[in-house]
């Protein structure tokens, strides 16, 4: 969302500079451009809202945690860019609904990430439980993260995977990864697990 958004206020604030221009030389054509700037902004509207009722709508697939980020593998992988393959997930009971609905929510941005910023060409998800509670993995094959990428202002989709794992109380952790690209990590304590 903050991708799209800025980038169509940023179209809007020289659409309109560009109608101003055009007024003192041809009024039809900044009419022309007035209309253009009415639709971008009427369809970034609709974009919003789209959005924010996708913030509020229950997720689909929340009950079956493989399930769910096998389908935003697949969503991913069908438009092009990056081939993402989702790792066996463990046997077991679910994850409590509000720790999957969080690695559900880390792995779509994690994702999101991947294909806007990362130049991978594959990614691979992985889930896994030990006697903590749920790590979630996202790994690609990208050019890589550095830590100075991580401090500029403007990362919404970063801190928005780690307000998802502390209201878990749990961590997100973004490094470069061993062999190339970025893994982003996010472990989130189970809270049927009593700590000794």
């Amino acid at each position: 969302m903050h991708d799209s958004l800025g980038h169509a206020l940023v179209s809007v604030n020289v659409k309109l500079e560009a109608a101003q221009r055009l007024y003192q030389v041809d009024a039809g054509r900044g009419d022309t451009e007035l209309e253009a700037t009415r639709t971008l902004v009427r369809d970034t509207m609709a974009t919003l809202r789209h959005s924010i009722a996708d913030l509020r709508a229950p997720l689909p697939d929340q009950d079956d945690l493989p399930a769910a980020l096998r389908r935003l593998a697949d969503e991913v992988s069908a438009r092009g860019a990056v081939a993402v393959a989702v790792a066996d997930a463990p046997g077991g009971p679910p994850p409590a609904p509000p720790v999957a609905a969080a690695l559900v929510l880390i792995a779509r941005e994690a994702l999101v990430n991947v294909e806007r910023h990362a130049g991978a060409t594959t990614a691979i998800v992985r889930v896994s439980r030990d006697a903590s509670g749920w790590a979630l993995e996202v790994a690609d094959d990208g050019a890589g993260v550095h830590p100075g990428d991580l401090r500029r202002p403007g990362h919404f989709g970063v801190l928005g995977m780690r307000e998802r794992a502390a209201a878990q109380n749990g961590i997100l952790q973004i490094a470069a990864g061993p062999a190339g690209g970025t893994r982003v990590v996010a472990r989130i304590p189970d809270p049927g697990i009593i700590e000794p």
